[in-house]
């Protein structure tokens, strides 16, 4: 347990359900998020989200969990606060999970100042929340990667390489801390696995940014982990 937020989430979860009702559990992202994987597939019964909801009914099988996958595709942090209330507020969370980077490269400034208003906005409205670093983006353009996306690739391995994605996540945890809001740091997981020699490349489903079905179960423990232990 690493912040009294947490401790108030896990009072939550330890309430009898028949006395406060199901615990409401929001997802805020991006396609990963939302399951996507290889380029036109979208299998959010595979993604990590679902995991993470399996897992909660393992531990807890007397309570009763609505996980919302609030994720979409190629969606950014700016573009979270202005849905917001739609996607996150309306069905009265417990815990809100954040998670976003691997689209916000081009402008780390606004996804700084956006990840602020999020954090501000559940803070102020005492709603546990966990940033989730997203993990490491492709460091070469692989053989099969599809034309229409070698451009793109090319692109997102430069920023992964040259030190932009190392600092946008870097400066995420500090906001993180300014709101006293834990973090579940998947990227540092990825680069540690990158130092040992693990091709972190072939981990990605679309060779790009989307993580095979493998790495989304080792996220969702991470978010138990980050959680409970």
């Amino acid at each position: 347990m690493q912040n009294s937020t947490l401790e108030k989430f896990i009072k939550r979860v330890s309430q009898p359900l028949y006395d406060n009702g199901a615990v409401n559990i929001v997802c805020l992202g991006d396609s990963v998020t939302q399951g996507a994987f290889g380029p036109g597939e979208i299998k959010p019964e595979q993604g990590y989200v679902t995991k993470f909801a399996g897992m909660l009914h393992f531990l807890f099988p007397n309570q009763v969990f609505n996980v919302i996958n609030s994720g979409i595709g190629g969606t950014t942090a700016a573009f979270a606060t202005e849905r917001f209330e739609r996607d996150v507020i309306k069905f009265n969370p417990d815990l809100v999970l954040v998670m976003f980077g691997v689209n916000d490269f081009s402008d780390p400034e606004l996804y700084k100042n956006s990840l602020r208003k999020i954090f501000k906005e559940l803070t102020e409205r005492k709603i546990p929340c966990i940033y989730i670093t997203e993990h490491m983006m492709n460091t070469y353009v692989t053989n099969d990667t599809e034309d229409s996306l070698r451009e793109y690739a090319a692109q997102t391995a430069e920023v992964q390489n040259n030190g932009t994605m190392d600092s946008l996540f870097e400066d995420g945890k500090k906001i993180a801390a300014e709101f006293s809001v834990p973090v579940c740091d998947m990227y540092s997981k990825w680069k540690s696995l990158n130092a040992c020699g693990v091709d972190t490349t072939a981990l990605l489903a679309n060779g790009i940014n989307h993580p095979l079905y493998e790495m989304h179960t080792a996220l969702a423990y991470e978010i138990i982990s980050t959680i409970f232990y």
